[in-house]
């Protein structure tokens, strides 16, 4: 088994689920490609390694997003626009498994009912994969994961009021190179 880091993929990533493997837990890395990496640490420590990668507090972005989106959103996490969905990926075979994987909600093309209580996700790389909640649960995630990302793209809209300043600084510059212009063409026209 080949295995890497998700450190050395992390813009490429859509999604992370946790696996058992022959050397104990790993996490499987989901590629927008729709390859499947294997990093070989447990999803706790990749997901807090792909955090650390771009300088990101978890613990300090989920309080702040409780305050913003309710109790809801205390699994869901985002790097910059790209908000991680959590999805129950697996079943526990003991105490304390990871259970719960990550999906960007960007990715997710359709939510399909399989059975009572399980559901396949569709992304629209192409993979799919089963998930062991109700669709209704999936969906609910899926509707808080999109309702941060029109905050954040919501943020990232406002300007800074320094960039304001220095923008219209910018304006009155572009005026009087205008002006100036004009004042030159018509010299020249007397010419």
């Amino acid at each position: 088994m080949q295995f890497t880091k998700v450190e050395l993929v992390r813009d490429e990533i859509i999604g992370f689920k946790p696996d058992y493997s022959d050397i104990g837990d790993v996490t499987n890395l989901l590629m927008a490609d729709g390859s499947v990496e294997v990093d070989k640490r447990t999803l706790k420590s990749v997901r807090r390694a792909l955090a650390a990668s771009y300088a990101v507090d978890l613990t300090a972005q989920r309080k702040g997003l409780r305050s913003r989106l309710g109790k809801g959103a205390g699994m869901l996490f985002h790097i910059d626009d790209r908000v991680f969905v959590p999805v129950k990926m697996r079943r526990a075979i003991s105490e304390n498994d990871a259970t719960y994987g990550y999906v960007d909600v960007e990715y997710i093309a359709a939510v399909e009912e399989t059975d009572r209580n399980r559901c396949r996700l569709r992304l629209t790389n192409g993979l799919e994969l089963q998930v062991y909640s109700m669709k209704s649960t999936v969906l609910g995630n899926q509707e808080t994961g999109r309702e941060l990302l029109r905050l954040l793209r919501q943020d990232s809209d406002k300007i800074d009021p320094r960039e304001e300043l220095v923008l219209g600084g910018v304006r009155v510059l572009i005026g009087y190179l205008q002006s100036t212009l004009e004042k030159l063409e018509r010299i020249e026209r007397k010419l």
